[in-house]
């Protein structure tokens, strides 16, 4: 989201807006002077955000097309930037938290691996429409799989947090 974008984190070098501002090829100096133009202004001339948002555009295609790997939500990956590619393999983290359809949107870009990873004993999707409820919305794909009988992979180790704080609900 843009409001996001202005939060700063140890991975903003891999955000696709910060590597488009970024490019600093030839074929994309003209990009770069918008950029800096539209910073002083504040905003452009109707030719220049045209000339702005294409450049922009090829910028992202270019980026994207070179990419091994894309880190994306579950929903963005139906973003427009993204509609010709193929995700064969598609990794949902806290897939326990996402609603089924959520879920599909990913696989539906052609995977052929799916790996889901979440605890279906902790927290499902948060669903506030008591109808999308009662009709089976609050249920993620993860807890399908595992009703069905499809036994999920338990990790041995934690290795997210502090072992003293993995210790303490079991004490």
């Amino acid at each position: 989201a843009k409001s996001r974008e202005s939060i700063s984190s140890s991975v903003d070098f891999l955000t696709l807006h910060r590597q488009v501002r970024q490019l600093n090829t030839p074929e994309f100096s003209a990009l770069q002077k918008l950029y800096k133009l539209k910073e002083e202004m504040g905003e452009l001339d109707t030719k220049d955000e045209n000339k702005f948002k294409q450049l922009k555009r090829m910028g992202e295609e270019k980026i994207l097309g070179a990419a091994d790997v894309i880190c994306t939500t579950c929903v963005a990956a139906f973003d427009r930037r993204l509609k010709h590619f193929r995700f064969t393999r598609v990794l949902i983290d806290e897939a326990t938290q996402a609603t089924e359809p959520e879920c599909l949107l990913p696989i539906l870009r052609g995977a052929k691996q799916v790996i889901l990873v979440g605890d279906h004993c902790q927290l499902g999707p948060v669903i506030m429409c008591k109808n999308a409820a009662k009709a089976g919305m609050n249920k993620s794909l993860f807890e399908r799989m595992v009703s069905l009988g499809i036994r999920p992979l338990r990790l041995q180790v934690q290795y997210r947090m502090h072992p003293c704080l993995s210790a303490f609900p079991s004490m």
